[in-house]
């Protein structure tokens, strides 16, 4: 009998639910210690204002909450024996989250790199605020269609009906597009 058995039948409980008692508990330390360290890491980056140090905790006050979640939920995965359900769900929603993390980190370098070259030379906003939505939103939907494929979603039909309707479209405005473009030469 395992640990885990046997603190269950101490307090009285299944082991099911003591495994969920207990990942709730993981989930909770996790959150609240993620919590404490990005307000650590978000100190530090005011407090080195200007400097490259700056650009370093700025990055790393994004990690520890999705980094701790992520421990919990393979923590739980490895430790606790779940109905063969969660186990499913519990390592879908981990590859969810991983791939998620592997898109949003280099967003967010970009996007910080941006913005210190925006604070060194402002009139570089009109450039970098765009720059910043468009590589924003190129992760997010790279990262989704890697998510649903993923999950057995695929998207072949949602591109074939794009690619159809676009020529459609496109053919459809031609006259009014042509007439628009001759208005501005």
């Amino acid at each position: 009998m395992d640990l885990f058995q046997r603190l269950a039948r101490t307090f009285h409980l299944s082991v099911v639910v003591f495994d969920l008692v207990a990942i709730s508990v993981l989930l909770i330390l996790a959150l609240s210690l993620g919590l404490v360290l990005t307000r650590i890491f978000h100190h530090y980056a005011r407090k080195r204002e200007g400097t490259w140090e700056e650009l370093v905790f700025s990055f790393l006050e994004s990690l520890p909450i999705p980094l701790l979640v992520l421990a919990v939920l393979y923590t739980a995965l490895e430790q606790f024996k779940l109905p063969s359900a969660w186990e499913h769900l519990g390592s879908k929603l981990t590859m969810i989250l991983v791939t998620l993390l592997l898109f949003y980190f280099p967003t967010r370098v970009f996007v910080l790199f941006l913005h210190r070259l925006e604070e060194k030379e402002p009139a570089l906003e009109r450039v970098t605020a765009p720059a910043s939505f468009i590589a924003r939103v190129l992760f997010a939907v790279v990262a989704v269609i890697i998510i649903l494929e993923n999950l057995n979603i695929h998207l072949t039909a949602v591109w074939t009906t794009l690619g159809v309707g676009s020529v459609a479209v496109a053919l459809a405005l031609q006259d009014t597009l042509g007439n628009f473009s001759l208005a501005f030469i």
